[in-house]
């Protein structure tokens, strides 16, 4: 390439930027792709370790995620969509012998069972809990607890 034809440098960065900006949300991981293992409840490595409060799952580290509450778990407050079905809240563990992975879902039972179809229904395997919300009327809670199952 000659050099009339390269960028000067501070264009050259301002480009790469865009490029990586743009390209950047392609490579981000969707909630359906982290919890992808919930309709076997073999949600793995997904957890906000308490003796450091780091957390492990990359769609928590890539938007750098921060509970909203803690207690037993760790509840996010998102705005996503997990297989099409609004989702407002995430609970995953942190400390205890809990290791719930729940969504929280604005859609009620009998919507979100719909929506989610058969991938979700157990067929003889370990399979989620879908019930009502009891904090949000309207809502459900799609969770894996394996110690209740």
């Amino acid at each position: 390439m000659s050099d009339g034809l390269r960028l000067p440098a501070p264009l050259r960065y301002l480009s790469l930027l865009l490029v990586l900006g743009a390209s950047g949300n392609c490579l981000a991981m969707s909630l359906d792709q982290q919890f992808a293992g919930l309709a076997s409840c073999s949600v793995e490595q997904v957890f906000l370790d308490p003796s450091n409060q780091q957390l492990s799952g990359q769609y928590f580290v890539e938007r750098q995620l921060q509970p909203c509450d803690l207690d037993e778990g760790a509840r996010f407050c998102v705005k996503d969509q997990f297989h099409g079905l609004a989702v407002h809240a995430i609970g995953i563990p942190y400390r205890g012998p809990f290791s719930v992975h729940a969504l929280y879902l604005d859609a009620d039972v009998q919507t979100a069972r719909q929506q989610l179809g058969q991938g979700f229904d157990g067929d003889g395997v370990q399979a989620p809990l879908l019930i009502a919300d009891p904090k949000n009327p309207g809502g459900s809670v799609l969770y894996c607890d394996p110690d209740s199952q």
